[in-house]
Order: structure tokens, then sequence, then C-alpha cells
């Protein structure tokens, strides 16, 4: 248990008065889990106990259901108080004006953001500035690999090679680690895993950009030369089947997998049968760049509680000890870099001997948060029937990018006039 750790942002609230009768609703992302509303609820109870507050928290749809169903509360004049959206979840509702700029708030506070990895603020930040959510956890995908393979092949894992880790030595460590390991003429080992899944990592390994900017993105970029490098690379991984076709990393059956978060060890790691360790992610042409994915609160614009609304925001983020809380129950990676420390000990009976490294990608300068694309509806029917056929060796990766980039800018010009 962790004991005696210092608030970290904000003096204790008050209570009594207004706020001893005050109640708010907070209306909660549904696929976020059960783990995760069970902490909103002990954190609730906490709260009210402290401030006199009264907060209900209220699980929504999961998926998009969830934007849909809030967009329908609001219309109908029902508007919650504060909400958990992450950035992919609430684009589109960020670009309607749907959240509170919590900027005043955080000033008026002095609050300090620099133990919170400057990635997942750009995360919840418009390009006016505006920030609409705070983070209390991130997740930064990071490289995970099977101990034991890389030993049985006679190959230096991810964490021997240190800076050697790049993407020669993976690829070449993939080629080795995919095998028919009884000879009955089936590749039943991989040396990947979803490789492709993120493949905007690799885009920023290479120093490139999918586009002009990663939130509210207005120009292509999608054909530059350090794109059509990321695709080059990841294409080499599906056309020579080095990626898994029989389940996830922590099934066994793949050796390296880069397209996970620290939320896989609490969850999937726990019972395996083989050993495995962390690493940064492999380096690029230019760097190590990695995803780091927060998950935050709101306030609605319409919140007729906003001061309320921003003490229990404050309540939930401002303490090593609150965060720690927050990862015992759900297994998720704090924000706070105090409560990253204390990571190891939530009582895994398994943590990677290298777990530190996690704390290092959350504040890699090259990372980044999610792209936040508010008409990644009208995109995505583009991009992914193109890079379909691109995995499945139908065209090439340059061909892939000149397509993708073409039929992009036609639509980024008919909204930006480019």
């Amino acid at each position: 248990m962790v004991i005696g750790l210092m608030m970290v942002f904000l003096p204790a609230l008050t209570t009594g008065g207004l706020a001893a009768e005050a109640k708010l609703t907070h209306f909660s992302y549904g696929s976020h889990g059960s783990s995760w509303h069970e902490y909103l609820n002990v954190m609730a109870k906490a709260f009210q106990e402290e401030t006199g507050i009264t907060v209900e928290i209220e699980a929504g749809p999961t998926g998009s259901g969830y934007a849909t169903k809030l967009i329908t509360m609001v219309a109908g004049g029902v508007v919650p108080d504060v909400t958990d959206f992450n950035p992919n979840v609430g684009a589109d509702l960020v670009y309607q004006g749907f959240f509170a700029d919590l900027r005043p708030f955080i000033n008026r506070d002095n609050l300090p953001l620099k133990d919170i990895p400057p990635m997942s603020i750009e995360g919840f930040q418009v390009p006016d500035g505006s920030i609409w959510g705070l983070p209390v956890s991130v997740y930064p995908v990071i490289t995970f690999f099977n101990v034991d393979m890389f030993a049985a092949a006679g190959l230096h894992n991810p964490v021997e090679l240190g800076e050697n880790w790049t993407w020669d030595t993976m690829l070449q460590s993939a080629k080795r680690l995919t095998q028919d390991t009884n000879g009955d003429g089936t590749i039943d080992q991989w040396g990947t895993d979803r490789v492709t899944s993120r493949y905007e990592m690799q885009v920023h390994q290479a120093g490139g950009q999918l586009y002009d900017r990663i939130v509210y993105p207005t120009k292509s970029q999608w054909n530059t030369p350090q794109v059509v490098a990321a695709f080059q690379f990841l294409q080499t991984f599906q056309l020579e089947k080095l990626i898994s076709a029989s389940g996830g990393f922590w099934s066994g059956k793949a050796a390296i997998d880069v397209v996970d978060g620290p939320g896989i060890i609490g969850t999937y790691l726990q019972n395996v049968d083989f050993s495995w360790n962390v690493a940064l992610q492999p380096k690029g042409p230019a760097n190590r760049a990695l995803r780091v994915n927060p998950d935050g609160f709101q306030i609605m614009a319409q919140s007729n509680n906003k001061d309320l609304a921003w003490q229990w925001i404050r309540f939930l983020v401002n303490s090593a000890e609150r965060q720690t809380t927050m990862a015992r129950i759900t297994g998720r990676f704090p924000s706070l870099r105090q409560a990253m420390f204390e990571y190891r000990n939530l009582g895994f009976t398994k943590i990677a001997s290298n777990w530190t490294a996690i704390v290092e990608a959350s504040f890699d300068p090259n990372g980044y948060a999610a792209y936040v694309i508010p008409y990644s509806a009208e995109i995505n029917p583009v991009i992914n029937p193109v890079l379909n056929q691109m995995w499945a060796g139908n065209i090439s990766a340059q061909m892939a990018c000149e397509q993708i980039h073409e039929a992009v800018s036609i639509i980024l010009a008919e909204k930006f006039g480019n």
C-alpha cells in the first residue's frame, strides 16, 4: 500500500456550505470496462466523504454508442457534468465544442503539468491551445518480447541489444523466430504479433507524420518519403508471413509485440507459461517514437456545475496516492510520474524486470498521442481498402501511399479549401 505520498497539485478541497448538498453526474465510457467503473465508484465515495459532494456514476454505452448517447442526452436537455472520453472517441465532439476549456481552472489553481507526459496533454489539446481533458492514465505503446523464444534461437533480445534494437534487428529477429517448431510443414511460431495495426507509429519512427498536424489535420502527407518508408518496412512483415495468425502475444505464439501497452500486463500476462520482458520501441531511421494514448476527464461545456466538476476531476488526478489506487483497481498505467514508480508495487505476480522502460517511454519527446481526426468517418473508408490491397501484396507501398494521398487530399480540400 502506498503511504504518505504527497499531494501533487493542489491544497485540500473545501467542505461544507453549498458543496455539502451538491450533486454531479459523471457519464462514463462503457468500453473502459467494469474495473474502471469500480474505480470511479470508490473515488466517488471518498470524494463525498471529503467534500460532501455526491457524484453519480452512470456507465454509458461502448464504442461509438457512447458519443451517440451523449449527443442524444444533450439534445434532450440532459447534460452530465463530467465525461471520460479519450481523444479517439471524443474527436467529433471536441470539434463540435461539447467540452469546456480547462485552461482557466489549470491556470487559476497553478496546476503543474510537468509530471504528466507532455504528449498526453497534447492529446487533449486543440490547435488554438484549448485543453479539453486532463489525463489520469496513459498507455505508452512499448515492445513486449518472449524471452524464452529469443534464448532458444540464440538471439540477443531487445534489452540485450539496447541501442541496437532497431528496425533492422527487429526484422532479422522476426525472420529467425518465425518457425515450424514441430516439423509438420506449417508455421506455428511467428516473429511478430499485429505489427501493422499501429502503422502511424512507424511513420513517426521514420521521422514523418501522416498529416500536417496530429490534431485537426488540414493537409495530407501520405506521399512523403518517410511515410512510404514506414509502409515498405511494414509490408515486408506481411509478405514474408512474419505476423502471428494464431492469437495475441500472450498466447505464446509470437516473439515480438510492438503494438501494446502496460494494460496487458495485468489482464493477459499474469498466467502465461513463458518468460517475457519489455523494452523501448525499436529505433527507426529517425527515432523510437511511440504512441502514448491518454485517458482522462472532461467538463461538459453546458454543465451548470463547472466549478464542482473541476473539484471532482482535480480530486481524481491530483495525487499519486489516488492515481495508484486507480492503477491497482484497473491495471492502467498512471499519468503522474510519482505514481508510475509505484506500478511495481501493485501486487502483480509477474512484472517486467525492465519495467522502468515504461516510464522512460512515457516521457519520450518523440512520442505522440492519438491522431484526432473529426472527419475520420469520411477518410477511413478511403484509406482502409487501399491498405488491404497493399498488405495483400497487390500494390506497392509507394503506390498505396500515392493513392491514399490523392483521395485524402480531395476530402481535406473540400473542408479547408487547400
